[in-house]
This record gives structure tokens, C-alpha cells and sequence, in this order.
């Protein structure tokens, strides 16, 4: 009976056994399958965030794209608008710049025909014939090949500005200036007719000295000279008779007058380039006319050392000898004292 009951315990025991691991391998299954599910799950909503991200940012790309487009389009019409009001801008400089250069320019013909004006008014016929002598001779020395275009300038009538002791600023006129690299030179032209009496003193006058007595001349020493000059002339007296008369004249001293020129010309020169060892040599030149030489005639009793010179001849010497001497000058400074002198004109 025992074995008996054993045998149903055994058979029931294994029975539950068998359904216990039956429903174990269901639930294995059954977990697996929920495992399954899940990770499909998992994969299908990664899948469709990647989509969506990847949606996300192609929508973000147009839109980002779209706002460059917008931009850039903006930029250009902001561009193409600055630079047509900068086209405007410039145009309208250009053309009051335009305007103004042509009132300036205006401004200066009108001065620089004043100027000449004003030089024409004090240029006289000796000065003309002593410029035409000046070229010719340095025409003459370019062809021998004793001096070149750039060695030496000759400056006609011009004004150098000159301050006097009260402070007032007057102007210097100049026959001419020549500007050589042998030196700097300032001419006094006088072309005079008659007969000139230069460096007339009364000790030197004699019975003539009477002559000098109404004569106007800074200082009172013994040996003050004077320059005096007989002109011839041909009247009618009161009865219709034709006669011939000499009339005295008085124009100034030229020697004196030459070293005052040369005084102002070295001064302005050195303010203007800060050369303290500069040097301007005076020179009288009386150029009689030659269509009337036996009217006319020179007589020189000076003792000055300015250079006196009476006849053409006299003169191109004068400029032989100092175009021998030493080189003072470069071409550049020569040029450099040319423009200062031209430009003191327009001051």
C-alpha cells in the first residue's frame, strides 16, 4: 500500500514538474518575444527620430539658406545703392573741384597778365637791347661748347621783395639777374642818351663843379660822385631860328643803385635757401644807342670797384672772363635759385 501511494506522490510530483518547466519555456518564450518586441519597437522609433532629426535639419539647412539668400540680396542692393550715391558723391567733387581749378586758374591769368603788365609799363628799350645782347652771347658760347642751356639763366625785369628798416615790404626791381655757376650778377641797365659823365666828384669837376651844387645826392663829402649826362638838342627859339642846345640831366647813381639791388637780391636768396656765403655781384651797364653814337659818348672818373661797362663789346668780355673762373654753383642750385626768384614775382 505504501509503495503504492509512493508511486501516485511520484507520478503527481513529476506531473507538476512537467507543467512547471512547460509554462517555464512558455514564459521563456512569451519574455523573448516581449524581448523581441521591444527592440523592434526601439528600432522603429530610432529610425523615425533619425528621419525626423534628419528632416529637422534639412528644413533648418532651407531655411538657414533661404535667410543667406535674403542677406546677400540685401547686402547687394545696400551695395549697389552705396555705390551709386558714392558715384554721385564723386561727380559732383570732381566737378566743384573742376570749378574751382578753373576760378583759380582764372584768378592767376589775370594776375600773371597784371604782372606783365606792370613789367611791360617800367621795361624799357635799353633793357630789351641788353637782353638781345645777353642771348646772343650765351647762344655764341653753347655752339663753341664753353657752356651748356643749364649753366647759365638769364632773368629779365623781375622784383625781389624787400624789407626795409620800418618793417614795410617794398619790391626791388631788376634788370636783369644772371644766374651763373661762376657766380650771381645783377645788371644795371642804363641806356641813356647823350653823353655820360659817371664819378663826376667837385674835385674831379674843377670849374665845373657848380654843376654839382644843385644836384640832390645823399651825403656831403668832398669826393661824393655824381653822374651827370649832356644831352644835345635841336629847338625853335622865339624868332622861329633852329638851335642847338645841350641840356644837363641828373638820373641817379646807377653804381650805387646796382650794389643796393645786389644787396636785397643776396639777402632774399639767403633767407630762401639758408646759404650765408652767398654772393651777388653788382654791375653797371650804360648802353648808349648805337643809331645815335655821335651824339653820345661815356666818360667814367669813378674810383668804384662795381664793374662799369659802356659798349657791347665790353660787356660779352666781362662775361668771357667770368665764365673762366671757378665753378661756385651746381645746375641743381642754379635751377633752385631760378624758381625762388621766379616765384618771388607772385609774392
Amino acid at each position: 500500500m505504501i509503495y503504492l501511494i509512493l508511486s501516485i506522490l511520484i507520478c503527481i510530483l513529476a506531473t507538476v514538474l512537467w507543467i512547471m518547466y512547460k509554462k517555464n519555456g512558455n514564459l521563456q518564450k512569451l519574455q523573448q518575444q516581449i524581448l523581441q518586441e521591444h527592440e523592434k519597437q526601439m528600432n522603429e522609433t530610432a529610425i523615425t527620430y533619425e528621419e525626423k532629426e534628419q528632416l529637422l535639419l534639412s528644413n533648418f539647412d532651407q531655411i538657414q539658406y533661404g535667410a543667406q539668400k535674403v542677406h546677400q540680396k540685401e547686402l547687394e542692393q545696400y551695395k549697389n545703392k552705396s555705390e551709386i550715391e558714392l558715384n554721385k558723391l564723386s561727380t559732383d567733387y570732381q566737378k566743384k573741384l573742376a570749378q574751382s581749378e578753373q576760378n583759380h586758374l582764372e584768378k592767376v591769368n589775370d594776375l600773371e597778365e597784371q604782372i606783365y603788365g606792370l613789367k611791360k609799363q617800367v621795361r624799357n628799350t635799353g633793357e630789351v637791347a641788353t637782353h638781345q645782347i645777353l642771348r646772343e652771347w650765351k647762344k655764341s658760347c653753347i655752339r663753341r661748347g664753353v657752356l651748356k642751356e643749364e649753366e647759365f639763366h638769364i632773368i629779365p625785369n623781375i622784383f625781389i621783395p624787400n624789407d626795409s628798416k620800418k618793417g614795410e615790404r617794398t619790391n626791388r626791381q631788376v634788370d636783369h639777374l644772371l644766374l651763373s655757376r661762376t657766380g650771381i650778377y645783377v645788371l644795371e641797365t642804363k641806356y641813356w642818351q647823350g653823353t655820360v659823365v659817371h664819378g663826376l666828384s667837385k674835385e674831379d669837376a674843377g670849374v665845373f663843379s657848380f654843376l654839382l651844387e644843385g644836384m640832390k645826392q645823399k651825403g656831403n663829402g668832398q669826393n661824393d660822385e655824381r653822374t651827370i649826362v649832356f644831352v644835345p638838342k635841336i629847338i625853335d627859339d622865339e624868332s622861329g631860328n633852329i638851335k642847338k642846345i645841350i641840356q644837363i640831366h641828373s638820373y641817379g647813381e646807377p653804381v650805387s643803385q646796382a650794389k643796393s639791388t645786389a644787396y636785397v637780391t643776396k639777402i632774399y636768396l639767403a633767407d630762401q635757401t639758408n646759404m650765408s656765403n652767398l654772393y651777388v655781384t653788382p654791375v653797371v651797364y650804360f648802353g648808349y644807342p648805337q643809331k645815335d653814337e655821335k651824339m653820345n659818348g661815356f666818360l667814367d672818373f669813378s674810383n668804384s670797384d662795381v664793374q662799369r661797362l659802356s659798349t657791347k663789346q665790353e660787356l660779352e668780355s666781362f662775361l668771357d672772363r667770368e665764365n673762366q673762373k671757378e665753378k661756385r654753383f651746381t645746375v641743381v642750385q642754379l635751377q633752385q635759385f631760378k624758381e625762388i626768384i621766379e616765384n618771388a614775382n607772385y609774392i
